[in-house]
């Protein structure tokens, strides 16, 4: 891999595009009728194509590369950046009948730099389009949010990035095992690059060992991702109300190095799937389909059985959550809230 894959697997069209495409359609349906507007923002988390889409709605357009500029407004936030923006967008493209501006991160611009801009903007020159992006759309005053057509990008979902993962492993011909795009779409989070950094690493590890099939097993090793089964086994604990037992699996997994904070995030996740299960059945087929047959039946046996698993637990994982770069040892977040959950005796002497 001479370049990362990220870049590599880039959309160049709006068929390449995954998960998007409540934005793609209108966009692609737009520019074929050429009743295209002068201002778009695309609002939506890290990660989830807002510069890639602008780049193809620019080539679309017809626009040559030298009619592509690319502003990053973490670095040319300020009033004089605005002013140099503003004068530029009077010059007319090079080789194209439309200019593009792309501006990343547009909410890092000042309130005076937004305010220079404003009669742009709203009045940009005929050959000239501007596509904001943000990923803090909360911050984007009102009166620029009104000139522009808005977009908003969603997080895309683990079948979405499931189905990446394995496309892009099979164009490096690489071979994943059962599981391991489960895993990598996890670590993701919810960011297509960074999904696609996470299996870089993975086909780089493997292939510096020869290898071009990427086992499950090694792959949570590398990763330092908890197995399943100690993740099922460490809810049982908790289900049947055993601290000492649960303790204990939360040591095993501190000797063999997992990394504490996907520790929790990963419980925290299946004691959701539980709950949600118990409240509400029909979230079985959604569970099926992300997380697979097995974990549906461990869930929905224990979201069927009366236990010690309640929202509270949730609750204090999520809220111990914060605490982790406050912790000298990365476990104590975890061991604190399991402690407490037994300490207030729901139900179950503390042991």
């Amino acid at each position: 891999m001479n370049q990362v894959l990220y870049q590599k697997y880039r959309p160049k069209d709006f068929n390449e595009v995954y998960g998007q495409d409540h934005v793609t359609s209108i966009l692609e349906k737009t520019i074929e009728s050429g009743n295209f507007s002068h201002a778009y923002l695309f609002e939506g988390p890290r990660g989830t194509g807002k510069t890639s889409i602008a780049r193809i709605v620019a080539n679309k357009l017809g626009c040559a590369p030298e009619d592509i500029i690319e502003i990053d407004a973490a670095s040319h936030r300020k009033v004089e950046h605005a002013r140099t923006l503003r004068e530029s967008v009077r010059n007319l493209p090079f080789h194209s009948e439309k200019k593009v501006y792309i501006i990343d991160e547009v909410h890092m611009l000042t309130t005076e730099a937004f305010n220079t801009l404003l009669k742009t903007i709203e009045e940009p020159p005929s050959h000239t389009i501007f596509i904001l992006a943000t990923t803090e759309p909360h911050k984007i005053p009102e009166t620029i949010r009104s000139r522009c057509e808005i977009f908003q990008f969603k997080r895309p979902n683990i079948l979405t990035l499931k189905k990446m993962v394995e496309d892009i492993a099979q164009k490096e011909g690489m071979e994943l095992e059962a599981g391991v795009s489960d895993v990598v779409s996890f670590l993701g989070d919810g960011s297509f690059r960074d999904t696609q950094t996470v299996l870089q690493k993975l086909i780089a590890f493997f292939r510096a060992k020869g290898e071009s099939t990427i086992s499950l097993n090694e792959a949570g090793r590398f990763l330092r991702v908890p197995s399943t089964q100690l993740i099922h086994s460490l809810i049982s604990a908790l289900a049947k109300g055993d601290a000492g037992e649960a303790i204990e699996h939360i040591q095993r997994a501190k000797e063999e190095e997992f990394d504490a904070q996907l520790f929790m995030k990963l419980l925290i996740q299946s004691l959701r799937r539980i709950l949600q299960l118990r409240f509400s059945p029909s979230f079985g087929e959604k569970v099926k389909r992300e997380q697979g047959e097995e974990s549906y039946v461990f869930f929905n046996t224990l979201a069927r059985e009366r236990n010690m698993l309640r929202a509270s637990l949730l609750q204090k994982l999520l809220e111990n959550q914060r605490l982790f770069q406050l912790a000298q040892d990365p476990y104590i977040p975890l061991e604190l809230a399991i402690l407490d959950f037994f300490d207030k005796k729901e139900g179950v002497e503390s042991k």
